[in-house]
């Protein structure tokens, strides 16, 4: 049993999502420096010594929901994603299409994690880069796992192909996320866009890579 399952066992069951949503949606709306416990408590139906006891201070809720959420967000993209596309370019859009779902079903956790990945608070960046990289590898390896690695040209050289697309692609959502967000953060789909703009990337790729 790792530190998150043990934290979520010890806080009653009919507590522990009130203090989750609360914690969650509060550090999105405002960040990790403007996010106040004192609302989060308040939100949640507890006392401020009943959070802390749980998570000792402000860090080590955050941390806490940095670990619970990624691997939750992960799952239900594994279930959700075509793992039988072998098509690298086409493997990326319709990716990216599951993303967008889970954007718009947890909107307050992928501001949290965008915030952590994109803009890491100085307050926690030694506890969180290793988190956070270890994450990032494991979505890197696993969208360029069983690739037709045959539809690159010969004289190709792979291992840099993928780094190109990987940089390309991840560029481009860093990109729009920055630039694409609402009054409170929270990243603004605009599917058809995205979309065009992925297709438009993948045809530029391809012509110098296929």
């Amino acid at each position: 049993m790792n530190l998150t399952e043990e934290i979520l066992n010890k806080i009653p069951e009919d507590k522990r999502e009130k203090i989750i949503y609360a914690a969650i949606e509060e550090f999105a709306i405002h960040g990790y420096k403007n996010a106040s416990t004192n609302k989060i408590v308040e939100a949640a139906g507890i006392s401020k010594g009943i959070l802390f006891h749980y998570f000792k201070n402000k860090k080590g809720l955050y941390l806490f929901l940095i670990k619970y959420t990624i691997p939750l967000l992960y799952d239900e993209f594994f279930k959700a994603a075509d793992i039988n596309e072998n098509d690298i370019f086409k493997r990326i859009i319709k990716w990216n299409i599951v993303k967008f779902n889970l954007m718009e079903k947890y909107p307050d956790v992928f501001k949290l994690l965008t915030d952590a990945f994109l803009d890491t608070p100085k307050e926690v960046k030694e506890e969180l880069l290793p988190i956070l990289m270890e994450y990032q590898k494991f979505g890197y390896d696993a969208i360029f796992k069983n690739v037709d690695y045959s539809r690159f040209k010969k004289d190709i050289d792979i291992k840099r192909a993928v780094e190109i697309i990987s940089w390309v692609f991840e560029g481009y959502s860093n990109s729009y996320i920055k630039q694409h967000k609402d009054e409170n953060g929270r990243i603004i789909l605009d599917r058809e866009k995205i979309i065009n703009d992925l297709q438009s990337i993948s045809n530029t790729l391809k012509q110098g890579m296929y």
